[in-house]
């Protein structure tokens, strides 16, 4: 009807309860429900707070670290922030990851034949350890160690993690010290060479008979100055190599000549300790190589492998050959190395220990100088081991194009 307004109302026929059905079901339900609400506001409240507290810590951290670290855009490689320590190192702090792709040598001039920071996080999302020379704001070269990490945010943003140190006081003092060695191992060399001369005289008795105990008290001086004149060799060889002063004449080698060649020069060695060099199979190939330092590296690996196998025991040398690498390997059957050492094996003058003492004599640059040498001829070194089962050293190096893959079985094993 128009112009009127009705309320409809309507009502049980018994009338409106005074409380629900079931009132102590209801009433908990709400208490549980009340319960959880503040309990997860509690949880919250907390973990906010923590969160925050975190950011508080990580923030201290970033300002005071004396690292330079920086973030950036992995999509762009824009800078998106950097810490003091990031600009005291480098000047204005880097804009962009690409600024870290250009690395110099020591002359100042560019490297080109360098994979890039931005790739190398690319191809494996963590770089460790890599150490290069890079121009800071004045334009003066900066030794520096980057670490960096590419890690995906909440949001699904790809950010790198670019921590830079600076390493110039290492590098000050490495140069300072192979400047040291390298003076104290000219000095030593020449009246080295005259002691060690006249001692090996007087011991093969070309100065005249001596008494037995005269004798051998000159043989183990003429022993001890042998051993010296070795230790000068290879630091006078390490600081060459580390130095990039020691010239190589790479010839195209047949692998099996070197490396009968060194063991028939080491047969002595070998006799001395009781063990015998076996020849197993060799392959008929040619690499490019300097020979008298491939059979530097490849005596370094033989002398070791006879040092450390037991009297009476063999060493087994033999090639093996994957697409167009090619190794030697030198097996012995002694003790093995260490699990703790074999990050330590090729580094100056590292030697495992047994019981507390060294095992057995050496400088401990012979694998040292081994790796330099094999890197220097573009090479590579390595080694497997198994403690209580021996190790097998091996050096690798790239075959010729054009040599054949014939493999020379028929020739059968020799023994020294």
């Amino acid at each position: 009807m128009h112009g009127t307004s009705w309320h409809l109302l309507a009502q049980p026929k018994a009338g409106w309860p005074d409380q629900p059905p079931q009132p102590w079901l209801l009433r908990g339900i709400l208490a549980l429900l009340v319960l959880l609400v503040t309990s997860a506001t509690f949880w919250l409240t907390r973990l906010l707070l923590k969160d925050r507290q975190m950011q508080q810590w990580f923030s201290g951290l970033f300002e005071l670290a004396p690292v330079g670290i920086a973030l950036f855009d992995a999509e762009n490689n824009k800078l998106l922030q950097a810490n003091p320590s990031l600009k005291s190192i480098l000047g204005d702090h880097p804009r962009s990851l690409a600024f870290f792709n250009r690395t110099f040598d020591e002359h100042g001039d560019p490297i080109i034949e360098f994979e890039g920071v931005t790739q190398t996080l690319a191809r494996s999302e963590k770089l460790t350890g890599r150490q290069s020379l890079v121009k800071d704001s004045t334009g003066s070269l900066k030794p520096i160690m980057l670490h960096g990490l590419k890690l995906i945010t909440t949001d699904g943003k790809p950010v790198v993690w670019l921590i830079v140190e600076d390493v110039s006081a290492q590098k000050n003092a490495e140069r300072l010290k192979n400047q040291f060695t390298s003076t104290v191992s000219h000095k030593l060399r020449t009246p080295l060479t005259s002691i060690s001369g006249a001692l090996g005289l007087l011991a093969n008795e070309a100065a005249g008979t001596l008494p037995d105990s005269a004798l051998r008290l000159t043989r183990i001086a003429h022993r001890n100055s042998e051993q010296l004149t070795y230790l000068v060799n290879d630091l006078l060889d390490i600081e060459k190599l580390i130095a990039g002063k020691m010239t190589l004449e790479m010839k195209t080698l047949q692998v099996s000549d070197v490396v009968r060649e060194c063991v028939e020069n080491i047969g002595n060695y070998a006799s001395e300790h009781q063990v015998t060099v076996d020849i197993r199979q060799l392959a008929d190939v040619k690499v490019t190589a300097d020979k008298r330092r491939l059979m530097q590296a490849l005596n370094n690996l033989l002398s070791n492998a006879i040092k450390f196998s037991p009297e009476h025991s063999d060493v087994h040398v033999y090639t093996e050959r994957e697409g167009r690498k090619v190794r030697i390997l030198v097996q012995d059957f002694g003790k093995g190395i260490p699990p703790e050492f074999e990050s330590l094996v090729f580094e100056k003058f590292a030697q495992a220990e047994t019981d507390g003492r060294y095992s057995k004599a050496g400088t401990g640059l012979g694998l040292a100088i081994t790796r330099e040498l094999m890197l220097k001829m573009h090479g590579a070194v390595g080694f497997i081991s198994r403690p209580g089962h021996g190790a097998t050293f091996w050096l690798e190096l790239t075959e010729e194009e054009q040599t054949t893959s014939a493999s020379s079985d028929d020739e059968g094993p020799g023994k020294t």
